[in-house]
């Protein structure tokens, strides 16, 4: 449970990293329901077509943030300094890999 509290607080520093505690904390609570015994047949086919489907469409989710609006995914401290933070959010074409972190 430690290894999971430093990894959530690691992730929760940049904006895909909260989408992706939140995308833990509902397909997890998903899972529960699903696994309690308290539904009914029809209602658990509705959770696990979720479970299914639901990371499907997260994944698309991420595929069209990223590719559409990478630029405003990045933290200040993603970079190794504040200069080439001030440059990428100029330009996002004049940095090269070594300017990350």
């Amino acid at each position: 449970m430690k290894d999971f509290g430093k990894t959530a607080v690691s992730l929760s520093k940049t904006p895909l990293g909260i989408i992706a505690l939140a995308f833990v904390f509902i397909y997890a609570i998903a899972a529960l329901v699903c696994s309690s015994s308290i539904l009914i047949p029809d209602e658990r086919k509705i959770i696990i077509w979720f479970l299914v489907l639901f990371p499907v469409f997260i994944m698309l989710i991420f595929y069209l943030l990223v590719s559409r609006h990478a630029k405003h995914l990045y933290s200040p401290g993603d970079f190794t300094s504040d200069e080439y933070f001030l440059k990428y959010a100029s330009d996002s074409k004049k940095l090269s890999e070594n300017d990350f972190v």
